[in-house]
């Protein structure tokens, strides 16, 4: 839980330190009206390499995602076949295999 806070709030401040940056900008001596441009225009970040680097920076977030469930998944398996052997133990049952409980036989 502590870690969820932590992150929503580190979100949070870095979000309203955003806008308060954009909202600092001084407009200065620029005018608001619209004024005709001659010639065409020209970009000078090109599109393709910032599309790859997006579509890199989501797949990476996604394949860390997908390892942080893995790992969660693992402990939680482990932490389920503790708490099966520690209530055979009491009740002196023996633990039942993943296996027969399927009911499929590999």
């Amino acid at each position: 839980m502590g870690r969820s806070k932590l992150l929503a709030f580190t979100t949070a401040l870095a979000t309203n330190g955003l806008s308060a940056l954009a909202l600092a900008q001084e407009t200065g001596d620029r005018s608001t009206s619209f004024q005709a441009v001659s010639g065409s225009a020209h970009e000078d970040v090109p599109g393709g390499n910032l599309l790859v680097a997006a579509y890199a920076i989501a797949l990476a977030v996604l394949m860390l995602y997908v390892l942080y469930l893995t790992m969660m998944q693992r402990t939680a398996g482990k932490e389920l076949a503790r708490l099966e052997a520690v209530l055979a133990k009491r009740t002196n049952e023996p633990v039942a295999s993943p296996e027969k409980k399927s009911g499929t036989k590999d």
